[in-house]
């Protein structure tokens, strides 16, 4: 668990914002953040996988283009390299879902993806 751990750390911490796994979120982070889930199904299977993206702006541009960014990097899938295998990531049907929150300065976008994992 621990180099699929390391893999989505590395890959969600790479947009330009601090991440984390959901439920971890350290107390002195302030928005805009990643949170993800921590999944590893068993060998060649998938796994229900998400991210949400936290981010406070009065529009929606701002993690509109992180969303973007990540789309664009997971396009029909990515794999990403673990020891001698690899985790794949791939867009749910319902990729993007924006939740709303009491304050409307708070945009958080909730990310539906697969997680495929070959060690």
């Amino acid at each position: 668990m621990n180099e699929v751990a390391k893999a989505l750390y590395n890959f969600w911490s790479s947009f330009g914002l601090p991440a984390c796994v959901e439920g971890y979120v350290p107390d002195d982070w302030q928005l805009p953040y990643i949170t993800y889930s921590l999944v590893r199904p068993e060998w060649r299977s998938q796994a229900t996988h998400y991210a949400r993206i936290w981010y406070r702006d009065s529009a929606y541009t701002g993690i509109t283009d992180i969303i973007k960014s990540i789309e664009s990097r997971i396009d029909g899938g990515v794999t990403i390299p673990v020891g001698d295998g690899f985790i794949a990531i791939f867009k749910d049907s319902q990729f993007v879902q924006f939740i709303p929150d009491e304050d409307v300065t708070v945009k958080t976008a909730y990310l539906s993806l697969i997680l495929e994992v070959n060690l």
